[in-house]
């Protein structure tokens, strides 16, 4: 029978031959292909895992490095107080050598030196096995030397006295001693620099009559001047800035940071017509800048100008100017009577030359700096000296041998991953209160018109306060 059947349907049985082969390699295709699938999604979502965890651990070692910085300025505030109440310590140790060991680099893992033995490398792999940080950490904290604050354009609002403190509206204490023809405390100024007064501030109440000038005007006239120098500069380096922006002025472009930072309001008219044409669609801020990336806001400065100006500028307070640290441009801003050569002599006794065989001198206190400037350098007399330093008194600001805020940068990474944060830190000064000002002259009164019999009284000195972080960016 089956013979018969194949002999009256002889293709029917051929053409099946083979068929469950063919099934098998086609269910083997498919399913190679889905395991190559399944196998590319795994691996594709472990690189995904694997990369969101590497940028965790970087952020991770990152904020552990802004930690870090943190506490080491806090070490260095305690430093600071304890040399500020230890005058004999402070002969023999200055505030910028405390300050170098602030600044100096941190790295984890810690670079060992070639020269190291099997103790220092044991002890070294100790010290990292008990590390909570996974990967590398990079810690690098400088101080800020840009000690010109474009919000201090700003107005500042006169506040209105109150005489219902006292009957009579005078002084609640009853302190009438300018009222006494015998005694007059306009020598007896407090200065930061001694604390028992100084003869810099003998003509503070003649040089303010003679000077009319707000601070907001002073700080204006500085960034203006600043700003064209460093124009003037880049036209004569770079001919393409030249073609660019050789019709920018600076003193239009500070009209309009002074517009954007004041109140609405604030701008004299005429001022204010020529800038307003810029924030047709944009609105200014009117208000104090909280980070210096905010310049790149500004509608009639191009990016360029912000790039060449920017190092210049703190918006956060600088309340001391770091003599170790200051810049050529800085100091041919505070004195422009300073000539090429007087400059260049100035930063190689500073820093020192290796060409000229001279070694560094940094300067231990403002008044080491005051007699090279005018009595070795005779860069500049010591009225003008003076006239400067009352300047930026004006505007809070001081000479130093140490800053008070530090840009910080904290670079975490794990595999691929890198994640970097800047900051910036202040360590604020709490200047003495009213009532102990008051006290201290109701004490001086006393001392004087007693004869100046026993110690003068003294002022507290300001008091450094813990670090703060003011300002966090991720760049």
């Amino acid at each position: 029978m089956d013979n018969k059947i194949k002999k009256n349907f002889p293709f029917r049985a051929q053409s099946q031959s083979g068929v469950a082969i063919l099934m098998v390699l086609v269910a083997i295709t498919l399913l190679t292909f889905l395991l190559s699938e399944i196998k590319f999604e795994t691996f594709l979502n472990k690189t995904k895992i694997d990369n969101l965890r590497g940028k965790f651990q970087a952020r991770l070692n990152a904020e552990s490095g802004l930690i870090f910085a943190l506490s080491q300025l806090r070490i260095y505030k305690e430093a600071r107080d304890t040399l500020e109440k230890n005058k004999a310590l402070k002969k023999q140790l200055s505030p910028s050598m405390l300050e170098g060991l602030v600044t100096k680099p941190f790295k984890i893992p810690i670079p060992m030196g070639k020269g190291a033995g099997g103790l220092q490398k044991s002890a070294l792999a100790d010290f990292e096995k008990e590390l909570l940080i996974i990967g590398d950490l990079f810690v690098q904290c400088n101080p800020v030397t840009g000690f010109l604050n474009p919000n201090a354009l700003r107005l500042k609002r006169k506040m209105k006295k109150s005489n219902s403190q006292s009957p009579g509206g005078g002084d609640p204490s009853g302190f009438e001693c300018k009222m006494d023809d015998r005694y007059d405390d306009r020598n007896d100024s407090f200065d930061e620099s001694n604390n028992e007064g100084s003869d810099e501030d003998e003509d503070d109440e003649e040089d303010q009559n003679n000077d009319k000038r707000s601070i907001a005007e002073i700080i204006e006239s500085d960034l203006t001047k600043t700003l064209a120098n460093l124009l003037e500069q880049k036209k004569e380096e770079d001919e393409d800035f030249e073609d660019k922006y050789g019709d920018l002025e600076a003193f239009k472009l500070i009209r309009e940071l002074k517009y954007f930072v004041r109140a609405n309001g604030d701008m004299p008219e005429s001022q204010k017509a020529e800038v307003d044409a810029n924030y047709m669609n944009v609105k200014a801020k009117h208000a104090p800048m909280t980070s210096i990336s905010e310049l790149y806001t500004l509608q009639g400065w191009p990016d360029a100008i912000v790039d060449l100006f920017k190092d210049r500028l703190s918006v956060h307070q600088v309340t001391t100017i770091n003599l170790n640290k200051i810049t050529l441009s800085q100091l041919k801003a505070l004195f422009p009577e300073l000539s090429e050569d007087q400059l260049s002599d100035f930063f190689k006794y500073r820093d020192g030359s290796p060409e000229d065989k001279i070694e560094p001198s940094p300067f231990n206190t403002e008044e080491d700096f005051k007699n090279y400037l005018v009595k070795e350098l005779s860069g500049v007399d010591e009225s003008t000296y003076k006239e400067r330093k009352k300047v930026l008194k004006k505007a809070k600001v001081s000479f130093g041998v140490a800053g008070n805020l530090f840009r910080c940068i904290s670079e975490g990474k794990f595999g691929k991953s890198t994640y970097k944060l800047e900051s910036f830190i202040n360590i604020p000064l709490k200047e003495p209160t009213d009532k102990e000002v008051l006290n201290y002259k109701r004490q001086l009164c006393r001392w004087k018109k007693g004869g100046r019999k026993g110690a003068k009284p003294t002022l507290p000195p300001p008091r450094i306060l813990d670090p703060r972080v003011v300002e966090v960016n991720i760049i």
